[in-house]
């Protein structure tokens, strides 16, 4: 809650009848009757019934709980009991995350609840949610290791403009680190991808990113065969506008989800030049709509424009051999005038070279939606 505590406050989790008895007595918050009796040791997964009677769709017994009048965020028992985060075990549910109910330091009472701030870090602990989930997803308890990706540094690799909105805050990332926004203006979280309380390995991310410009991924025209979502779920974002969690970056973002309807990425016509052999075609009244994540990684890249270090056949399994080593997928200053740099490799893994020995810089000419 906000503000100040209250006794009124107090009363509504802890039943005071028998108080100082050696045990905490918790009330159902839709009933007011005892519901839960805490011994010692805490048994963390006895509280996870109870925090949910609250955090359901109607707060405490249909109003806000707490003299401050903020209902508390919806948590769907459903969609928690599958999630990833839910694993049942006697250690792992609620009090994993939010260690302590009475309050934390850190927002949406995230562990540790006596975090300090790391004067010495542009990215401060006490608020970020970013640092708390890389200390699980750095390949140890999570297993899949985000951490590494995004504690490299972000670079500013533009020395030229780049496309439609001549662009000079990219970066190798989504900006989910204060260290990473500060070169883009843009601010995101984990969360504006991601819902932990639903999260599992089927559907990793929320099914709407942008609730607020009418469209619902998965209902447009970029929908894959096979009923691959992805690119649609990314475009709702790339489209220009975003959903209030998010803050814009610096300069605009070029609308992907309107130029895909003419590009040869997407739906438009002409001669991609592409390489016989790895599946990626053209024809057919127009070329095969690429998904996103074939050429562009979702977290952070070592490369510029998030493009991925490794290029892969329509099979998504094979690497596709670029022209050119030792750096065949290197991708970063787009004002350099050199093949390990400006693209030309990078481009010239799917289509064969029209450039002959000049080599030029591919995104001086090609970009979504202009010039291409």
């Amino acid at each position: 809650m906000q503000g100040a505590v209250t006794d009124a406050d107090c009363v509504v989790c802890h039943e005071m009848t028998e108080h100082q008895d050696g045990f905490v007595r918790l009330l159902n918050p839709d009933t007011g009757l005892l519901q839960l009796t805490l011994t010692n040791p805490l048994v963390p997964t006895v509280l996870e019934p109870w925090c949910l009677a609250c955090h359901d769709s109607d707060g405490a017994g249909g109003s806000a709980p707490f003299s401050d009048t903020i209902m508390p965020p919806v948590i769907d028992a459903t969609l928690w009991a599958a999630a990833s985060h839910e694993t049942s075990a006697a250690v792992d549910t609620c009090w994993t995350c939010h260690n302590q109910g009475h309050g934390s330091n850190k927002q949406k009472l995230l562990g540790p609840w006596d975090a300090v701030v790391d004067a010495g870090s542009p990215d401060d602990p006490l608020h970020e949610e970013e640092q708390f989930c890389f200390d699980c997803h750095d390949g140890g308890v999570a297993g899949t290791d985000i951490s590494t990706q995004f504690l490299a540094t972000a670079p500013l690799w533009v020395g030229d403009v780049v496309g439609e909105f001549d662009n000079l805050n990219l970066n190798d990332r989504h900006d989910v680190q204060a260290s990473a926004q500060a070169v883009s203006g843009a601010v995101i979280e984990c969360s504006s991808c991601h819902d932990p309380h639903a999260a599992n390995a089927a559907q990793k991310v929320i099914p709407d990113p942008d609730p607020t410009d009418g469209r619902v991924p998965g209902s447009g025209f970029l929908t894959l065969p096979g009923g691959d979502t992805m690119t649609e779920w990314c475009v709702d974002c790339h489209d220009g506008s975003f959903s209030a969690d998010i803050t814009a970056p610096t300069t605009q973002l070029q609308d992907v989800h309107a130029t895909l309807a003419g590009d040869g990425m997407g739906e438009g016509t002409g001669n991609a030049a592409l390489k016989a052999g790895y599946g990626w075609t053209t024809g057919g009244g127009g070329n095969m709509i690429v998904p996103c994540l074939s050429c562009h990684n979702a977290h952070v890249s070592s490369n510029l424009f998030h493009t991925v270090p490794t290029v892969l056949s329509f099979d998504g399994l094979t690497a596709v051999p670029s022209d050119d080593d030792p750096t065949p997928y290197h991708l970063t200053d787009n004002s350099i005038q050199d093949v390990d740099v400006n693209g030309w490799n990078w481009c010239n893994t799917c289509h064969t070279g029209s450039m002959g020995s000049n080599r030029d810089n591919c995104f001086s000419c090609h970009y979504h939606g202009r010039r291409w």
